[in-house]
């Protein structure tokens, strides 16, 4: 499930890369959803669904392995809203900025998790790198 998915970033390279795996896009604004449904459509994407919704009126069912997001918002906000959509041995792969450490730390009373980084290895206009961040829920590292 890739939230607030844009122009389909990560999910429809995602769904490209790896064809074997079914992907859902989540996205509100429906000229974007009318966009990722022509790519869909014009690359033969048979493992890729659009859901032109707020994450917040989605029914929480079913539930998703992976749950993946770049630019959503704080990880404040997704992890509470798209945790109901977190099969049991899933876990979140983020893109995020520099501000990480700051996002993490203002989720500690969430829920327990681990977390795993990797550098981005790609850098922004600055020079600045992001950061690709897995958190699972569970006991805390």
């Amino acid at each position: 499930m890739d939230l607030g998915t844009g122009a389909g970033l990560p999910g429809l390279v995602l769904a490209i890369a790896c064809p074997q795996h079914q992907l859902t896009l989540v996205e509100s604004d429906s000229r974007k959803c009318a966009f990722l449904h022509t790519v869909i459509q014009d690359l033969g994407l048979t493992n890729t669904t659009v859901l032109n919704q707020r994450l917040e009126t989605l029914s929480a069912t079913p539930t998703y392995q992976v749950i993946t997001a770049r630019a959503f918002a704080p990880l404040s906000k997704i992890l509470p809203l798209s945790r109901g959509f977190l099969a049991p041995e899933g876990h979140w792969l983020l893109l995020k900025g520099v501000a990480v450490d700051e996002e993490l730390r203002g989720c500690e009373t969430l829920f327990p998790m681990t977390t795993t980084r990797w550098q981005s290895k790609v850098a922004d206009d600055g020079g600045t790198h992001g950061w690709v961040l897995k958190i699972t829920p569970g006991a805390a590292a």
